[in-house]
This record gives C-alpha cells, structure tokens and sequence, in this order.
C-alpha cells in the first residue's frame, strides 16, 4: 500500500536537484530533499482527499487511509510544520516559497474558498506543473 505517489517526489527531488545544478552549478541535494519532503506531504494531503475516487477505482490501500484519515492528516500537518520550523534557518524565501506551494497544493486537494481545484477543468493538471516549476526553480532559488 502506498500513502504517497512516489513518481511525483521522485519526479520533484530531481528536478530541483537539476535547478540547483542549472543555477549554481553543483547538484542541489539540499533542494532536493526539500521538494521530495514537499511532494510527500502533498501527495499524503491529496491521498487522503481522494478517498472516494480511489474506493470507486479500487485502489489498495484506500480503506486503510478512510479508516485512518484523521491521524494521517494529524501526522502530516505536524511533519509539515516541524519541517518548515526546523528549515526556517534556512532563510524566509525559502519559507515563503514552501508555505505558497503547501497553500496551493492544499487547494488542489481540498476545498476551501474555492471548490477544489483538482476538479476544475485546465487546473487538474495546470497546478501539478505549477507546483513542479515551483519546485524545480523556486526551492533552489530561495536556497541561493
């Protein structure tokens, strides 16, 4: 059973360690780990969104995640602000980029003051790319 998409974070940690290498020349491992970390957690949000969609597709591991969703969420939110706590030395760019990506990735899975955006027409898969140029570009950047 997997609780997050790991071909998005893998797909994620490459690219920003590829950015951090196209803007300063060496491999941003420190980008990468970064954006992988963003990815799962992200990926952890919409799997647990995505509940009805996945019974009706049958998905494995879907009833572990519908009977579990409020630790899962619990334990997602608490990672994602130790992780922006404990990176925050790193500079307010950088939390400002992973704070605008977590806004917009938790808006793709989740209703909030829009309907969510994963079900509106262009935004299902305009915000991925989105969130990857973020990660691609704007995780190494804010590191610089």
């Amino acid at each position: 059973m997997n609780l997050v998409r790991w071909r998005f974070v893998l797909a994620a940690a490459a690219a920003a360690a590829a950015g951090g290498w196209l803007l300063d020349g060496r491999i941003g491992w420190l980008a990468a780990g970064v954006a992988g970390f963003d990815w799962a957690v992200a990926s952890l949000f919409l799997r647990i969104s995505d509940v009805p969609d996945d019974e009706r597709k049958g998905v494995p591991g879907t009833d572990y995640v519908r009977r579990n969703a409020g630790m899962l969420m619990r334990a997602a939110f608490i990672a994602l602000g130790v992780s922006l706590f404990g990176l925050r030395p790193l500079g307010w760019p950088l939390l400002g980029v992973r704070l605008a990506f977590h806004a917009v990735g938790f808006a793709y899975a989740f209703p909030t003051v829009v309907p969510r955006l994963k079900e509106v027409p262009g935004a299902r898969w305009a915000v991925p790319v989105l969130l990857l140029a973020v990660s691609a570009v704007g995780v190494p950047l804010a590191l610089r």
